[in-house]
């Protein structure tokens, strides 16, 4: 299973709020130190449990780079 589960606090709804989704979400990622669905998907084809060829289907592997601020 490939999973992203956020505890978010009231700053991520504020950032949310006020600035939208993609502030919100690399505050959690940054901040709260929340792991990406992306970031999930990269450790379990490096373990060898989900076929790199494969991992498309969950999740494109550089999903990080279009939803997260740099």
């Amino acid at each position: 299973m490939i999973a992203e589960v956020i505890s978010p606090d009231a700053r991520f709804f504020q950032l949310y709020r006020e600035k939208g989704r993609i502030e919100a979400r690399t505050y959690w990622h940054r901040e709260l130190g929340g792991m990406t669905r992306n970031q999930h998907l990269l450790g379990k084809i490096n373990s060898g449990q989900v076929d790199p060829l494969a991992a498309h289907y969950i999740s494109p592997i550089d999903e990080d780079s279009y939803t997260l601020l740099h």
